[in-house]
Formats: C-alpha cells, sequence, structure tokens
C-alpha cells in the first residue's frame, strides 16, 4: 500500500480544515505504516470518532452559514461516512474479519475519501466559507 503525501492543491483555502485533512493523511499513513496490525487498527479507529466528531462537526456548520446549494447532499456524504466506520469497526470488533482485510479495507475507504470527497466535494466551498477570526 502507497502512503499518501499531502498537496498544496489540496488546500480547501480553510487552515483548520486543512489541518483537519492533513490529520486524516497522517491517519491513513500510519496505518499503512502498520501493515494490519491490531493495536493500531484499535488507535486508527479511535483516531477516526475523533475525526469524525471534530471535522464533520466544524465544516459543517461552517458550510451552513454560506449560501451554498446541495448542503444536504454533503452532510448526508459525511453521515455516510460515519456509517461506513461504525460497520468496519462492528465486524473487526466482532472477530468478523482479519487484520490485514481491516487495513486493506480502510486504507483504500480513506484514499477514496481523500479524492472524492475532499478533493472534488469540499473543493465546492474554496472560498466561499470564512477564514477563523
Amino acid at each position: 500500500m502507497e502512503k499518501i503525501t499531502w498537496k498544496p492543491s489540496f488546500s480547501v483555502g480553510h487552515p483548520i480544515l486543512d489541518q483537519h485533512h492533513q490529520t486524516l493523511v497522517e491517519i491513513t499513513n500510519r496505518l499503512v505504516d502498520a501493515q494490519g496490525g491490531n493495536s493500531r487498527i484499535a488507535e486508527t479507529f479511535e483516531l477516526l470518532d475523533d475525526y469524525v466528531s471534530t471535522h464533520f462537526q466544524l465544516e459543517e456548520s461552517l458550510l451552513a452559514a454560506t449560501d451554498m446549494d446541495n448542503l444536504e447532499e454533503h452532510f448526508a456524504s459525511h453521515r455516510s461516512f460515519t456509517n461506513w466506520l461504525d460497520a468496519v469497526k462492528a465486524s473487526y470488533n466482532a472477530g468478523g474479519a482479519s487484520s490485514f482485510y481491516i487495513t486493506e479495507t480502510v486504507v483504500s475507504y480513506l484514499k477514496n475519501w481523500l479524492v472524492s470527497h475532499i478533493l472534488v466535494t469540499d473543493m465546492q466551498y474554496k472560498g466561499k466559507i470564512n477564514e477563523p477570526d
């Protein structure tokens, strides 16, 4: 599995949201380094739970203050990510999948999320949300 390298072109123009997205890249890369180690998977789930609660809440509150179209669709994609994470954790905790399979699945999903959500969907709000004071 290849690591992800953060590039300036990934920036959505908001320093805190960019920092959150960089954290997601770091989480993904740490999991790549672990190659399926059980302790790293549990740690990754904790980090992803924190990411979901912190990042999605901030991003949604900032977007709600804009006049952007399709906000509910954007928010639904966040709920989809959360539902995916809950399902993967449940499968792992039930012993339904190997560490290697979970690692591959999570890394693949996170890489896809970076490409399809952050680099496409999130880019739609670039320049439309206010930076923090």
